[in-house]
């Protein structure tokens, strides 16, 4: 089933559907974010949508002519959700975060030309970013860890084991505290 035209442009499909109300008869339109912003009915796009547009121009415009040949995408499908790559340029939207994966060989270009860059590099909510750090801290020194076992430096990992233990006992006291403990973990 595609999806309605705009019933003003004839052009791109319709994304604002209102009812009009003139002289107690009422008429249903259907029409594109463009006409509807012009008619003043909506106001700018957050920048969510401004997004979604963005990856759906550029997912839909050719390469350059100076540009690696185009990537060929005929039958890439998600596994798990099911979208297709087909459906993802022309709802700018993933299915689901295997559709990273699933699409990997197109999305690593179209993310470097939106981001110049394909890993995240953000903002993250303060507890998920102290979370992160925590993780990584512990990564760190079980590395560590390894390291002077490996080079029988024995009291050296002794302290580096009680480290990462007091580390392990405060993201568990902060979980228990917060409730989100895992479960089975008490």
């Amino acid at each position: 089933m595609s999806e309605p035209r705009c019933q003003l442009c004839q052009k791109n499909p319709a994304a604002v559907h209102f009812t009009e109300v003139e002289d107690s008869k009422k008429r249903k339109l259907h029409i594109c974010r463009a006409c509807a912003r012009t008619r003043g009915l909506i106001e700018e796009p957050s920048p969510q949508v401004q997004v979604q547009e963005l990856v759906i121009q550029i997912s839909q415009t050719p390469p350059p002519i100076e540009s690696a040949p185009a990537v060929e995408t005929p039958d890439l499908r998600c596994g798990r959700c099911g979208l297709s790559y087909a459906a993802f340029q022309r709802i700018g939207r993933l299915g689901c975060p295997d559709c990273y994966v699933a699409f990997e060989v197109p999305l690593v270009p179209l993310l470097r030309k939106i981001h110049a860059n394909v890993v995240h590099a953000g903002r993250a909510p303060r507890t998920y970013a102290r979370k992160a750090e925590l993780r990584q801290r512990v990564d760190d020194l079980r590395q560590e860890l390894d390291r002077a076992v490996r080079g029988e430096d024995y009291e050296r990992a002794a302290m580096l084991r009680d480290a990462i233990h007091r580390i392990e006992v405060e993201q568990s006291l902060a979980a228990r505290a917060a409730g989100t403990e895992p479960e089975g973990a008490a």
